[in-house]
């Protein structure tokens, strides 16, 4: 497949959104049941946690370079910054241009809760958290994202690693919620390498220049573009319309670092218009489904 020249730079490889996550606030103080004399430890690390399961969120979708809060201390101790003495949007996003970020997630634990199951388990009981997740663009200060989301993890116990490992799980669970918004942000882009077609031209294969590195996993969904350029009758000016092929793109188990397979499916007369060349790109990510929501 040619490719018109207006469309080259759609194609042109981008380096990775680097993104800061800054530890969660506290908006209210969390009651634990008696006997829980541990609970003070677990309280004092819960914008930690919090924040750590944002980051396993952001790291498993892929297509973003992840800075933790300890990541940014050390380029902000090169700059005789501490981190605890900035608090306001103004300064968050001030922290992000020191750092190189483009963007800045943070937020707030609205409540961590404990509610009772109809499952049989060790502890007959699920973490819920009530969180807000905010997303900063550092070059203009906007707020992008600002969103209350919630998760639930059933525990398996009721002691300090059960507890602090379950909120972690169920803050996960939450940011799963946002995987639309973050998927369509931080989506990887590629082209197909080569394809190879069935006899009857119903399937065909193709590998992309993309893989594990770029956070594809054997099962995800791709879209799949070609591109056709468009001259202005009036003003002679060219312009690049992207145009999505209305076939199921899915990654195959062949999968390596920088390369994988996809299996292409659906009409026939569709199929046979991916060709080399084609730009890829993952398909927006769903939010959690029923059984995750029950904690499961």
């Amino acid at each position: 497949m040619e490719i018109p020249a207006v469309c080259k730079p759609a194609y042109e490889a981008k380096a990775k959104t680097r993104i800061g996550v800054i530890d969660f606030s506290m908006h209210s103080k969390i009651v634990a049941p008696a006997g829980w004399r541990w609970w003070r430890e677990v309280e004092m690390k819960l914008p930690e946690i919090v924040a750590d399961g944002v980051i396993d969120e952001l790291v498993n979708i892929g297509g973003a370079k992840v800075f933790t809060r300890t990541e940014i201390g050390k380029v902000l101790e090169e700059q005789r910054f501490q981190m605890s003495e900035y608090v306001d949007d103004k300064t968050l996003v001030k922290i992000g241009r020191l750092v190189g970020l483009e963007y800045i997630i943070t937020g707030a634990i609205n409540d961590i809760g404990i509610s009772r199951t109809g499952f049989v388990g060790a502890a007959g009981a699920a973490i819920t958290t009530d969180i807000t997740v905010r997303m900063l663009d550092v070059t203009t200060g906007e707020i992008l994202l600002s969103k209350k989301v919630s998760g639930r993890h059933i525990l398996d116990s009721t002691n300090y690693i059960g507890i602090t490992s379950a909120i972690k799980k169920a803050s996960s669970k939450s940011i799963e919620d946002i995987r639309p918004e973050f998927s369509k942000r931080f989506t990887p882009k590629g082209y197909i390498l080569q394809t190879r077609t069935s006899p009857d031209g119903k399937l065909r294969c193709a590998i992309i220049n993309m893989g594990e590195a770029h956070g594809l996993k054997p099962g995800l969904k791709l879209t799949i573009y070609t591109f056709q350029e468009i001259k202005d009758p009036f003003t002679g000016k060219s312009t690049c319309a992207m145009v999505k092929i209305p076939v199921k793109a899915v990654v195959t188990e062949q999968i390596q670092k920088d390369k994988a397979w996809v299996l292409i499916s659906g009409d026939i007369n569709q199929v046979r218009r991916v060709r080399r060349g084609a730009l890829v790109e993952r398909a927006p990510i769903k939010g959690q489904n029923f059984l995750r929501r029950l904690g499961l």
